[in-house]
């Protein structure tokens, strides 16, 4: 037998617990099961508006951390292609001074086609810049002989609207690299 503040004791009686164990009897069951009854079922309006603005933060939150994401992504790509056309450049070089050629010849060609296969986004050579040019594509100038590469997301790129890169020739060294036309920070 227990006791409520200011309640009636809650006894229950043989004949009471017959019906489902509810005690009809005491008062205060009669009372809690009234509000039970009384009180609509489902969320409020306030809870609504609260469980719809904490999911509209996390979800802004959400797809923030995805762009972010898929910036990364898409730096880390471009960089590698660049490490890759590097790398085919410096093959290239070595292999043209074994046969008894110059490598310096490399500093006219396009340095895509020293790629097994060229980057999955490439345009291929052009006369000109594009006026319209799907994001994230790379294509080669051959007036000004440069490297293009224009980001798809380039929220955090700074210095340049466009990656641009030349083949040069390193002084002392004899080598050649790939080198930005203008200095950029990505991220």
């Amino acid at each position: 037998m227990g006791f409520l503040p200011d309640r009636e004791p809650c006894v229950a009686s043989p004949a009471s617990t017959a019906v489902r164990g509810v005690n009809r009897d005491v008062p205060f069951a009669a009372d809690v099961r009234a509000r039970a009854l009384s009180r609509p079922a489902g969320f409020g309006l306030l809870e609504l508006v609260v469980a719809i603005a904490a999911i509209s933060i996390l979800m802004y939150v959400l797809l923030d951390r995805i762009a972010w994401v898929q910036e990364m992504a898409e730096r880390t790509e471009s960089e590698e292609t660049v490490r890759s056309i590097e790398t085919a450049l410096r093959l290239e070089a070595a292999s043209r001074v074994a046969r008894g050629g110059a490598p310096g010849d490399l500093l006219l060609e396009n340095p895509v086609r020293w790629l097994q296969s060229p980057p999955r986004n490439y345009l291929g050579e052009l006369a000109a810049d594009p006026r319209e040019c799907r994001p994230a594509c790379w294509y080669y100038l051959t007036r000004p002989r440069l490297l293009v590469y224009r980001p798809g997301r380039a929220d955090h790129l700074t210095g340049a609207r466009e990656l641009r890169f030349r083949v040069v020739a390193e002084p002392g060294s004899g080598g050649l690299r790939l080198v930005p036309v203008r200095a950029y920070r990505w991220f």
